[in-house]
């Protein structure tokens, strides 16, 4: 489903964010940091197969060096990559390739070869070829082999090549003057290619619970993800300009309630009456954050709905002031929310505060931070490590059933969305077999494949921090998410304090989301669901 709103902010995402920090166990609703973007490009020059991906052109060698250029190995890690080159007129009715090897092999189930060419300003114009692997090349008469072809390219000017392939291969892409320009004239050439992999039309055939019990599944698209945990040199981007309106959002609300529950509009209607509640209005009057929190509804953490609107405190108070965006102190300012003091004669009064960097982004992307925050009910002396993996432990699910019917969350592309995957995956690939877990993996492998950070449970990215055996008070709200995710009717523990044992009781009790959904979460950040990782 796509919002028809989605462009709207889709063009207010340019400003990158100088960020650099490592990804540390806390995570960032309450105090804490990462960093990265888009796909990473894998620049190949001559006698270099493989080239560091924060190469730039300065590193190139000079155009007469680069006549052949190596090989271009795509996998999904790195589904992009350059490649330069030069290409020689062969004179009338003559072939003279230079070939760039570009390798799929990686991309068993196929998908889609996308080939940018752009000619230099030299004198000789240029035709092009893809042919498969272990086509024969030819060096005379007409090319009829191969499978794509761009032919009589103007110098100075830029075509596409695209071709749908079924399995992993190495093709070769050739390069050469056409018929048209001098004999032995020359020109440069730039070659980027890219595959959008495809997720096997066979999928829907194989149970979800046969497919989760392949986890951990690898990122087909690291640009997805930060960079402390996939490195890429590709900046990290805040959305940008103006937050949303009234107007706007209540729209993108309706689209996004119906993309939720397209068979059911009485549940459609009664989502737009919260948002357009007074009681809601004059808790939340930001219209991003009254639409996340319309977003609560049908999750685990749909219980907040009621404890923001109604809890009191032991004087008879409401519990929660505000729910609003507020300016964060440059200490803070990776953090994405917090629970602060409201300051009136009663301590137990709250509010909860969102930093305002975030105000531009799409409102459904503060809904899992809100069920996070919402659980934290302000006494910081009892705030611990455990509570903050508790509190983790929800939030990452109530985010990875949005992303099974709002793929776009996913896919913004922005320091927000990003950090949201990050957490979101290793929460996916932790657990045994099909079942979610926070204790371990399957074959112990690590959480975020193909990373550099050898990870091998949700749990582990919580444990070596201090004070890890604090226990603090839990809460009826805790009370009321344990009970949304107990698997068949077991009641939930006596102690629902935040501690050890309950992340225990939470390891082995996940009724909310189901495995067809997790299906959809995966696909929804661009996962390998096909591939053993094993």
């Amino acid at each position: 489903m796509y919002w028809r709103s989605l462009c709207n902010y889709i063009a207010k995402w340019t400003s990158p964010v100088v960020a650099g920090i490592m990804l540390v166990a806390l995570g960032v609703a309450c105090n804490v940091t990462p960093q990265g973007t888009s796909a990473p490009e894998t620049v190949v020059t001559q006698n270099s197969p493989t080239v560091d991906p924060t190469a730039t052109q300065t590193n190139m060698p000079n155009a007469s060096d680069r006549t052949q250029p190596g090989v271009l190995v795509l996998t999904h890690a790195q589904p992009k990559g350059t490649a330069e080159g030069v290409l020689t007129a062969p004179g009338h009715g003559k072939q003279n390739f230079t070939i760039v090897p570009i390798d799929v092999t990686d991309f068993q189930s196929g998908g889609t070869l996308t080939v940018e060419i752009t000619l230099g300003n030299g004198e000789s114009d240029g035709s092009f070829d893809l042919f498969p692997e272990g086509a024969v090349i030819p060096t005379e008469g007409r090319v009829e082999n191969s499978v794509a072809a761009l032919y009589d390219l103007k110098h100075g000017e830029s075509g596409t090549l695209t071709y749908k392939f079924d399995s992993g291969q190495v093709f070769q892409f050739g390069a050469t003057g056409n018929w048209f320009s001098r004999e032995g004239a020359t020109n440069t050439f730039t070659v980027t290619a890219m595959v959008d992999a495809n997720q096997a039309a066979d999928v829907p055939s194989i149970p979800a619970l046969e497919l989760l019990a392949q986890r951990p599944f690898k990122p087909t698209d690291i640009s997805l993800f930060f960079p402390s945990v996939y490195p890429s040199d590709l900046p990290l981007l805040d959305a940008t300009g103006d937050p949303p309106s009234e107007d706007e959002v209540r729209g993108m609300l309706e689209e996004y309630l119906k993309a939720r529950y397209p068979d059911d509009p009485a549940k459609v209607k009664k989502g737009i009456a919260l948002y357009n509640n007074p009681e809601t209005f004059l808790k939340i009057s930001s219209p991003s954050l009254r639409a996340a929190f319309v977003a609560l509804t049908d999750t685990v953490a749909e219980p907040a709905i009621d404890y923001i609107l109604h809890a009191k405190t032991t004087q008879s108070n409401s519990k929660v002031a505000l729910v609003r965006f507020s300016k964060f102190p440059a200490n803070r300012s990776n953090t994405i929310a917090m629970v602060s003091p409201f300051g009136l004669d009663d301590p137990e009064v709250i509010a909860i505060e969102f930093n305002e960097r975030f105000q531009a982004e799409m409102p459904f992307l503060f809904t899992n931070t809100l069920a996070h925050e919402a659980l934290h009910q302000g006494d910081k002396d009892s705030n611990s490590i455990v509570q903050e993996e508790v509190c983790y432990a929800f939030d990452t699910l109530v985010y990875l059933e949005q992303l099974a019917y709002y793929p776009e969350l996913a896919q913004a592309g922005t320091w927000l969305s990003r950090w949201m995957n990050t957490n979101a995956l290793s929460r996916l690939n932790s657990g045994s077999g099909s079942e979610l877990g926070l204790y371990d993996s399957n074959g112990n492998l690590p959480i975020w494949p193909d990373s550099d950070k050898d990870t091998p449970s949700f749990d582990e990215r919580f444990s070596d921090n201090p004070g890890r055996d604090t226990v603090s008070p839990g809460n009826e709200l805790l009370k009321q998410y344990l009970a949304q995710i107990a698997e068949n009717g077991k009641a939930i523990p006596d102690n629902t304090d935040f501690s050890v044992e309950l992340l225990h009781w939470i390891s082995d009790n996940q009724a909310e989301v189901t495995p067809d959904e997790l299906i959809a979460a995966a696909k929804a950040l661009k996962l390998d669901i096909l591939s053993v990782s094993r």
